[in-house]
């Protein structure tokens, strides 16, 4: 969902707080800010550069359940080419795949390293794809799953890079404009930019559980 004409005075927080409770982020903060951060090096994989992202899910290296949604909205748009958010949608993917892959991509479990750097210490195992009580969890890195060269599933991560390359959705904002997402479902990335000013603020959001 985008919302656009977003007024001054919309409570952001308070509209997603009814889609479910707040994650941390992993400095402890609820509102991360995603802006340029001049001490970190831009060719970190990083949400303070400007480099452009390839496509991911959200926390697929948490050692529980990944956030069910994400929330961006923006504070300060990007001037002039770049700084959208890219999405895609797995699930025509999942559907195409034959029977015995989807399964094996259910049972294998995999490495998942932090993207940030090995130093945070977390890391965790879990399959590509998980059932949830009837829902379908994909974890996705074109970067951070660790595998040998020869396992298939590196077939799969180039596969669904180029489906992401030629079907993604690119959504630019204006000031106080919002995008909310299923993370369970959609790849995202961003394309890079130039306009150091670009600031974006982020909510992580659990499923309603009741």
């Amino acid at each position: 969902v985008v919302l656009t004409n977003v007024l001054d005075d919309f409570d952001h927080v308070s509209f997603c707080h009814q889609l479910g409770s707040f994650v941390p982020h992993i400095n402890g903060a609820t509102i991360w800010d995603i802006r340029l951060e001049p001490e970190k090096k831009n060719n970190q994989y990083y949400s303070g550069s400007n480099r452009t992202f390839a496509p991911h899910t959200e926390c697929f290296d948490f050692p529980g359940l990944p956030p069910r949604y994400l929330a961006l909205w923006c504070v300060h748009p990007a001037d002039g080419e770049g700084g959208e958010t890219t999405l895609a949608d797995t699930f025509p993917w999942i559907d195409r795949l034959p029977m015995s892959e989807r399964q094996r991509l259910e049972t294998v479990e995999f490495d998942w390293e932090n993207p940030h750097g090995p130093g945070l210490g977390i890391s965790s195992r879990h399959p590509l794809l998980e059932k949830i009580n009837g829902d379908t969890i994909v974890r996705f890195s074109c970067n951070n799953l660790i595998c040998s060269n020869d396992d298939p599933v590196i077939e799969l991560l180039h596969q669904w890079r180029k489906l992401f390359d030629e079907q993604h959705v690119a959504v630019s904002y204006k000031c106080n404009d919002m995008l909310v997402f299923d993370n369970w479902r959609m790849l995202h990335g961003r394309s890079g930019f130039t306009d150091l000013r670009r600031h974006l603020r982020r909510l992580q959001i659990d499923a309603v559980t009741s």
